[in-house]
Protein backbone atom coordinates (compact mmCIF):
# COMPACT_ATOMS: atom_id res chain seq x y z
CA UNK A 1 0.00 0.00 0.00
CA UNK A 2 2.85 2.33 1.05
CA UNK A 3 4.43 1.41 -2.62
CA UNK A 4 1.00 2.92 -4.62
CA UNK A 5 0.59 5.94 -2.19
CA UNK A 6 4.28 6.85 -3.31
CA UNK A 7 3.47 6.43 -6.84
CA UNK A 8 0.36 8.85 -6.30
CA UNK A 9 2.58 11.29 -4.84
CA UNK A 10 5.03 11.32 -7.78
CA UNK A 11 2.69 11.50 -10.33
CA UNK A 12 0.73 14.25 -8.66
CA UNK A 13 4.16 16.31 -8.34
CA UNK A 14 4.78 15.29 -12.02
CA UNK A 15 1.23 16.65 -12.95
CA UNK A 16 2.19 19.81 -11.31
CA UNK A 17 5.53 19.89 -12.67
CA UNK A 18 3.53 19.56 -16.00
CA UNK A 19 0.85 22.00 -15.34
CA UNK A 20 3.64 25.10 -13.96
CA UNK A 21 5.61 24.11 -17.55
CA UNK A 22 2.10 24.26 -19.39
CA UNK A 23 1.15 27.62 -17.97
CA UNK A 24 4.80 29.01 -18.21
CA UNK A 25 4.59 28.23 -22.11
CA UNK A 26 1.18 29.35 -22.85
CA UNK A 27 2.47 32.93 -21.21
CA UNK A 28 5.55 32.59 -23.48
CA UNK A 29 3.71 32.46 -26.44
CA UNK A 30 0.88 34.82 -25.46
CA UNK A 31 4.14 37.29 -25.00
CA UNK A 32 5.56 36.58 -28.25
CA UNK A 33 2.16 36.67 -30.33
CA UNK A 34 1.90 40.52 -29.07
CA UNK A 35 5.58 40.76 -29.76
CA UNK A 36 4.40 39.49 -33.15
CA UNK A 37 1.45 41.27 -34.03
CA UNK A 38 3.66 44.87 -32.94
CA UNK A 39 6.46 44.13 -35.28
CA UNK A 40 3.77 43.49 -37.76
CA UNK A 41 1.96 46.37 -37.08
CA UNK A 42 5.62 48.52 -37.53
CA UNK A 43 6.00 46.88 -40.57
CA UNK A 44 3.35 47.93 -41.91
CA UNK A 45 3.68 51.64 -40.91
CA UNK A 46 6.98 51.60 -41.78
CA UNK A 47 6.20 50.05 -45.60
CA UNK A 48 3.21 52.54 -45.64
CA UNK A 49 5.91 55.46 -44.95
CA UNK A 50 8.24 54.18 -47.50
CA UNK A 51 5.71 54.38 -50.30
CA UNK A 52 4.62 57.97 -48.92
CA UNK A 53 8.62 58.73 -49.22
CA UNK A 54 8.94 57.02 -52.60
CA UNK A 55 5.52 58.91 -53.99
CA UNK A 56 6.99 62.45 -52.52
CA UNK A 57 10.39 61.73 -54.50
CA UNK A 58 8.74 60.73 -57.57
CA UNK A 59 6.67 64.28 -57.46
CA UNK A 60 9.33 66.32 -56.65
CA UNK A 61 12.03 64.59 -58.87
CA UNK A 62 9.25 65.36 -61.60
CA UNK A 63 8.61 69.20 -60.58
CA UNK A 64 12.53 69.40 -60.77
CA UNK A 65 12.71 68.15 -64.42
CA UNK A 66 9.61 70.09 -65.39
CA UNK A 67 11.70 73.30 -64.05
CA UNK A 68 14.81 72.07 -65.61
CA UNK A 69 12.68 71.97 -68.99
CA UNK A 70 11.48 75.66 -68.77
CA UNK A 71 14.63 77.22 -67.60
CA UNK A 72 15.80 75.32 -71.05
CA UNK A 73 13.19 76.62 -72.59
CA UNK A 74 13.83 80.75 -71.33
CA UNK A 75 16.41 82.97 -73.80
CA UNK A 76 19.70 83.36 -72.23
CA UNK A 77 20.10 86.46 -70.45
CA UNK A 78 23.70 86.84 -71.97
CA UNK A 79 22.75 85.84 -75.63
CA UNK A 80 21.99 89.48 -76.36
CA UNK A 81 25.18 90.79 -75.23
CA UNK A 82 26.91 87.82 -76.92
CA UNK A 83 25.32 89.56 -80.29
CA UNK A 84 26.38 92.66 -79.95
CA UNK A 85 29.79 91.58 -79.19
CA UNK A 86 30.19 89.77 -82.38
CA UNK A 87 28.16 92.32 -84.84
CA UNK A 88 30.53 95.09 -83.15
CA UNK A 89 33.68 93.56 -83.64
Amino acid sequence: MTHYKREVEIHKQVENNLVKRSSLSQTLVKQLNKKLKDLEAENKSLREQLEIDRTTLAEHSQQRSEKSREASDLPDPNEHKNQTRRLNN
